[in-house]
């Protein structure tokens, strides 16, 4: 669907598999084209996410064009 916004729920976890219960992490959102080699210079997307403050983060993206695309999302952590 481009041109709409669609929203899924990720749950974080730590490097044991274990669910986190408390929020802070900055997640990068990114929508690529499934079938383009080149996929992160051809994005086609605006992506962001809203921290629940619970361990879990609503992503939400709006695809530019319609087709099969794959979602990405990066932990971003700092000073590293």
């Amino acid at each position: 669907m481009a041109g709409g916004v669609a929203t899924c729920t990720v749950r974080g976890r730590d490097e044991f598999g274990n669910q986190l219960d408390r929020g802070g992490e900055s997640l990068a959102v990114l929508l690529t084209p499934a079938a383009h080699p080149d996929r992160r210079a051809h994005a086609v997307s605006v992506g962001w996410v809203d921290d629940r403050h619970d361990g879990t983060y609503d992503v939400h993206f709006e695809a530019r064009k319609a087709g099969l695309h794959t979602l990405h999302l990066r932990h971003e952590v700092s000073g590293r």
